[in-house]
């Protein structure tokens, strides 16, 4: 079964030095898997029979997330790392436990935990051996959602988690709803008049930031099938014409948005119409159109802030070294 969106998994020390070593992945198979990953030293043989020693990373898989009905959409972790949240095709918005903490409970004793409890009792399997003596790959975790955020009623195409207590979703529903996270409530909602396929928000405030963000993330940026850029600043009284601005971004669908590291105004949009686009979102028009692709563009995701790349149905990977 497809792929359909990945997560990195990481406490605040390892996003600061890029290195995270768990990663989430969302499939068309209703579930979703939490992976850990190493890279080591592998030797490589050369054309002239010389030896080439180069890192090759791998991945093995430590958890299974089962609850969902359909297909699974969009997933994001929470910045501390030891929670995810994971949206559906059935409409579903679910937690579920992650990071470290899931590594740590298998490695313990060889027990392997395969089902959350539904009367407060763990089922447990021992890791078993092989037939040459060593120790057999161990079975990955089954868990099952902690709690499921009510709200959407159809596909949630994409989730956004920029501070522990705050998580933003966007559905096919015309919605973006705010969570608060501790009382698994929806404190806000826009509902607007077409799907939503993209959302992000910004995780923490640049050094250009006004002093009223105090690195918390009230504002939003999403996106869909409009075609119009939209950014919700939920500060805003209720009912305020100026709660959202609308910028006129692309001539086709919004696939995906990615917010600047670093920054609270800049963010990066990549479009249906072959086009991504870096916003300065104090201003109305976009401070640089980057059009390399020769067909839709699918993801954007920067890496660094500096450094932008992004995906598309041409089969490119496209990278921007900006300013």
């Amino acid at each position: 079964m497809g792929v359909t969106a990945l997560a990195a998994v990481s406490t605040p020390q390892q996003q600061q030095q890029q290195q995270p070593s768990l990663l989430l992945s969302a499939g068309k198979d209703h579930a979703l898997r939490l992976w850990q990953l190493t890279v080591g030293p592998h030797q490589q043989q050369q054309h002239n029979g010389a030896v080439n020693g180069v890192t090759r990373p791998s991945a093995q898989c430590v958890a299974v997330y089962l609850g969902h009905e359909e297909s699974v959409q969009s997933v994001a972790a929470s910045p501390g790392g030891d929670y995810c949240c994971s949206g559906g095709w059935d409409g579903q918005l679910l937690l579920w436990r992650t990071g470290q903490q899931l590594v740590d409970q298998a490695s313990t004793s060889g027990l392997y935990e395969t089902a959350e409890p539904a009367a407060g009792k763990n089922k447990r399997r021992k890791v078993g051996s092989a037939a040459n003596g060593t120790t057999a790959a161990a079975a990955p975790l089954e868990l099952r959602p902690t709690a499921a955020l009510e709200g959407h009623v159809h596909c949630v195409a994409a989730v956004a988690w920029p501070e522990p207590g705050a998580l933003y979703s966007g559905g096919w529903d015309h919605s973006v709803r705010r969570y608060d996270v501790e009382t698994r409530a929806n404190i806000d909602t826009y509902n607007g008049s077409k799907a939503i396929y993209a959302i992000a928000a910004p995780t923490t405030a640049g050094a250009n930031a006004p002093s009223s963000s105090s690195g918390s993330s009230d504002v939003v940026a999403f996106g869909g099938s409009d075609r119009v850029l939209r950014i919700w600043d939920t500060r805003s009284v209720k009912g305020e014409g100026l709660a959202v601005k609308a910028y006129a971004a692309h001539e086709s669908w919004i696939a995906s948005i990615a917010w600047r590291p670093n920054s609270s105004y800049h963010v990066a949009t990549g479009s249906h119409d072959g086009c991504v686009k870096v916003w300065d979102i104090r201003t109305a028009v976009p401070v640089g159109s980057l059009q390399h692709h020769k067909d839709k563009v699918l993801c954007v995701g920067w890496w660094a802030s500096h450094m932008l790349a992004s995906g598309g149905a041409d089969c490119k990977l496209q990278l921007y070294d900006l300013p």
